[in-house]
């Protein structure tokens, strides 16, 4: 009897140990992945650092649509977990930031495109952070900040 247990405790300490090195190597995964996806932002300055200049304006673009783009898909994740959450009277906070990207676009407006992604990227960060706070993992909630900040910056440039 007394091996049975020592057998069952060694097998849920492997178990465990397992799972921990697992949620590890995934950690590393989502940090790699998350710092990759802020290499977008940065081509606008690089190619005019390296005196591209003819390129600029396309890859400035490029960078405007992919800043859209995750804002829209921070605004739905977002969405998702209000109505987890119950929180239907806070529905409205996500669609500031997914309206503003938006319009970023608009011709009368475009000028101040940089400016208003920017800020449409601290909000989703602010709606997360405060709102929401769904960042238990102080690991994550540092992650997303800091790539919140590299991607924003990028936009000050």
């Amino acid at each position: 009897m007394i091996n049975l247990k020592s057998d069952l405790a060694r097998q849920i300490s492997i178990k465990s140990n397992y799972i921990h090195i697992n949620m590890r190597s995934t950690n590393r995964k989502i940090i790699l992945i998350t710092y990759l996806g802020v290499i977008p932002f940065y081509l606008s300055p690089l190619l005019i650092y390296l005196n591209y200049d003819y390129l600029n304006d396309y890859f400035k673009q490029i960078s405007y649509v992919y800043a859209s783009m995750i804002v829209s898909f921070l605004s739905g994740m977002q969405w998702q977990k209000l109505i987890a959450e119950n929180k239907d009277n806070l529905l409205f906070l996500p669609l500031i930031a997914l309206l503003l990207a938006i319009i970023s676009g608009n011709y009368m407006i475009s000028s101040y495109q940089p400016f208003i992604l920017f800020l449409c990227l601290l909000i989703c960060l602010l709606i997360d952070l405060r709102v929401l706070n769904v960042y238990h993992d102080s690991w994550y909630k540092k992650l997303r900040t800091n790539a919140t900040i590299l991607a924003s910056i990028s936009f000050l440039l």
